[in-house]
């Protein structure tokens, strides 16, 4: 019998994604909570940015993953149910990209180049006008928390497959 799986590789990717994802909109959030002069908020502010940067790369690797499958798994569900599962994994994908565009804006507007760990740095653009910067951080608010809504329509649709239908949908990603 095959494996209806998804492969290693992109379940891993899928994992991880979701784990850094949810971390960073946590993260994020309990930031929201915090003034300058906290003792933590350099620190999270840091380490935001730095994992924040690992998702588009992520998000290429799993679209690299997806398109070198050879035969797709075969498709469960309703019609609609498949036509909103790829309609949210391409909103995904844009996600992916557009949330960690939004917070480089916000963090490169002064011209700065951005911290990473190991002293490395993610050069600026250039600095920004403050205009383009409060858009920068309003797109950034609203697709962030786009992205944790999305999740967890994701999360809840994965569940109904597995607890409801009881097909096969959550075990291929596990």
């Amino acid at each position: 019998m095959p494996d209806l799986r998804y492969n290693p590789a992109t379940r891993t990717l899928h994992w991880l994604q979701a784990a850094l994802i949810l971390g960073l909109v946590v993260l994020g959030w309990w930031m929201t909570g915090l003034d300058y002069y906290d003792r933590w908020y350099n620190d999270s502010l840091f380490w935001h940015r730095a994992l924040g940067l690992l998702v588009p790369p992520l998000a290429a690797a799993q679209l690299a993953c997806r398109l070198s499958r050879r035969a797709p798994l075969p498709p469960v569900g309703t019609l609609w149910e498949q036509r909103a599962a790829a309609a949210a994994h391409r909103l995904f994908l844009l996600l992916m990209l557009l949330v960690p565009l939004s917070g480089y804006l916000i963090s490169t507007s002064a011209g700065a180049a951005i911290p990473l760990p190991g002293g490395l740095q993610v050069p600026a653009l250039g600095a920004l006008s403050e205009r383009v910067r409060d858009l920068a951080v309003a797109a950034h608010y609203w697709l962030a928390y786009g992205i944790a809504a999305l999740a967890a329509v994701h999360a809840a649709a994965a569940c109904k497959h597995h607890f409801i239908d009881r097909d096969s949908v959550l075990r291929r990603m596990l």
